[in-house]
């Protein structure tokens, strides 16, 4: 028979008195709080939303506080492309102050995804402030730079991103060579992109 929290806590009580509770509660809804999390991404790994939502859902009712479940949320919710919902979710996660990098460039991309490039470049510029050497956000703040017809400030990111990337390049110089192709800036283009 599976024992409740309340009743683990009682034992605790019992066993080391009251001033030794509150933190030994809070490690047992903090384990809890873990395997919940765990459940979550497990059912996001293996694309299975509809259970992923149901349990940031049901982690949100239980942690309302807990800016975590709001994040989670709003990235399934882009995901499945209901970006508008996401949105609220992920503005509920910048209010709580945590995770910064994250909820702002999930909802620069949120933004892009609508076609709303102010929006997102504005939401990168917060997420790059917040840690300046996570390359997504200046290489997505490049995009959105693309959509604005801003090709300078474009090829300024994906230049920066390129020195600085260590993996696959080959999709920061596509969209370089695209930048420079549009500025006519042939020179360059044919450095970073495939002559046909």
């Amino acid at each position: 028979m599976t024992e409740t929290i309340v009743f683990k806590v009682f034992k605790l009580v019992v066993k080391v008195g009251f001033v030794a509770v509150p933190f030994i509660y809070y490690k047992l809804l903090a384990k809890n709080r873990d395997k919940a999390l765990e459940d979550f991404y497990t059912a996001y790994e293996r694309e299975d939303y509809d259970r992923a939502i149901w349990l940031v859902d049901k982690y949100i009712e239980e942690h309302p506080k807990d800016f975590g479940g709001y994040l989670h949320k709003g990235n399934v919710l882009k995901d499945l492309e209901r970006v508008d919902e996401a949105i609220d979710y992920l503005k509920i996660a910048i209010e709580k102050k945590e995770l910064v990098f994250e909820s702002q460039k999930i909802l620069a991309d949120c933004y892009l995804e609508l076609d709303q490039p102010d929006l997102a470049i504005d939401h990168y510029n917060k997420a790059i402030k917040a840690e300046k050497d996570r390359l997504s956000a200046r290489f997505n703040r490049g995009i959105a730079y693309m959509h604005l017809e801003s090709y300078d400030k474009a090829i300024k990111d994906f230049k920066y991103v390129l020195r600085r990337e260590e993996g696959d390049k080959a999709y920061i110089e596509e969209e370089l060579a695209t930048a420079y192709l549009i500025t006519g800036d042939l020179e360059n283009y044919a450095k970073y992109g495939t002559v046909e």
